[in-house]
């Protein structure tokens, strides 16, 4: 395992999740935080209006870990409203948004702020995952019917795809137009020179985070991959199938109106013919056999 430099123990970092119900997943998630992130950190945890039963199971665990800030919505307002709540006052360098259904790796605090040291620029990291749209690996699309979905890889393959990952980037850290929002990593100087994340267009959080990274290179910040950390990531643990599709259609008119076809054309096929992202995908493709 490789020596964490001091610069890199995260004493400026915040960690932050928004959950709403799926306990089993969330309380995986928080091991992952405390087991694979070197100490010093914030936690900040908002309960979005879920369950009796898991809200007690929350207050529960909060209370064995004073250290984490709990916040509650006693209805459910939506993810961007909770998101914004967690994003307020924060006074660490780096703020970390976590999607509460995926699961930490080792060194992922290491990696991410390699990213961030490539470039004093850089305001935006995100991270490959076995579902995360364009940054899906070892396959973001099946050749007719969309994205590849979670039980498409093994979960006996995340070590090895982690580790292949690992093996095959060159660390070039590539800017793209935008990361996914599973896991979403931040310089905080970008709240006050960008603002919180959309809540009028984008109120259910589908499209909130290509908005926000639109925004934030619009303020001549970069978007980021870092290129060698792959996180599992559970997906739609907190929502249904049909709810998940029928609001990432509402995000993706929401995006068209607000920027129009040829920006996001234009971001979307810059992201087809990144060199970088293909490359990777080829060689774990290639090295799986």
């Amino acid at each position: 395992m490789r020596v964490i430099e001091k610069s890199q123990f995260p004493k400026n970092l915040t960690i932050a999740l928004s959950v709403h119900n799926a306990w089993s997943d969330t309380l995986a998630c928080l091991e992952s935080v405390w087991a694979q992130t070197p100490p010093g950190f914030q936690l900040r945890v908002i309960d979005d209006g879920s369950s009796a039963e898991v809200a007690s199971y929350l207050n529960d665990y909060c209370a064995r870990h004073p250290s984490i800030v709990l916040l509650r919505n006693e209805i459910r307002r939506g993810y961007t409203y909770s998101v914004n709540r967690l994003m307020k006052d924060i006074s660490t360098e780096f703020f970390v948004l976590l999607n509460s259904d995926l699961i930490l790796p080792p060194e992922w605090w290491c990696k991410v702020s390699e990213a961030f040291a490539s470039s004093a620029r850089v305001g935006i990291v995100g991270a490959w995952s076995n579902a995360a749209a364009w940054f899906s690996v070892p396959k973001a699309r099946r050749r007719m019917s969309g994205w590849t979905f979670p039980g498409e890889v093994l979960p006996t393959t995340y070590d090895q795809i982690s580790c292949l990952i690992q093996e095959k980037s060159a660390k070039k850290f590539p800017k793209i137009p935008f990361v996914n929002g599973f896991f979403l990593a931040f310089r905080s100087k970008l709240f006050q020179e960008v603002g919180i994340l959309d809540e009028v267009n984008f109120p259910e959080g589908y499209g909130a985070e290509i908005d926000y990274c639109f925004r934030a290179s619009e303020k001549g910040f970069e978007v980021v991959l870092a290129d060698h950390l792959y996180i599992y990531h559970r997906k739609s643990a907190s929502t249904s199938l049909s709810r998940r599709k029928s609001g990432t259609r509402r995000g993706d008119r929401a995006l068209l109106k607000k920027y129009g076809f040829l920006k996001l054309g234009k971001a979307l096929l810059e992201l087809r013919g990144n060199r970088v992202l293909r490359a990777i995908r080829r060689e774990v493709r290639d090295a799986r056999g």
